[in-house]
């Protein structure tokens, strides 16, 4: 398995696919670093199953939380808001759907 991210998508990816085109953006920027390199380590990835015919699969996770994480995310918000007693907005499931907000 080759842990890689959604950042290479880019920033516009609202109802997209695993099949959507990937996007590198402006050079100089840390956010597009990091996902070139993602993406890169999905093509070697992927050569090697060409290649010697090992089974590969990756992953491109949203919203991960932990340490060294850099900027707000969904999960980060959702702590903060959690942690104050507000209501936590979810803006569909993944697909076209209404708003839901959850009560605490």
């Amino acid at each position: 398995m080759q842990f890689s991210t959604s950042e290479v998508y880019g920033p516009y990816i609202y109802l997209g696919t695993e099949n959507d085109l990937t996007s590198q953006g402006p050079i100089g920027q840390m956010r597009w670093a990091y996902a070139v390199s993602k993406l890169a380590a999905e093509h070697y990835a992927f050569s090697y199953r060409h290649q010697y015919g090992l089974p590969v699969v990756s992953v491109r996770p949203f919203n991960i939380y932990g340490p060294g994480q850099v900027g707000e995310g969904a999960i980060q918000k959702f702590i903060k808001k959690a942690t104050l007693g507000e209501d936590l907005e979810i803006y569909g499931d993944g697909f076209a759907s209404p708003l839901v907000v959850l009560h605490l």
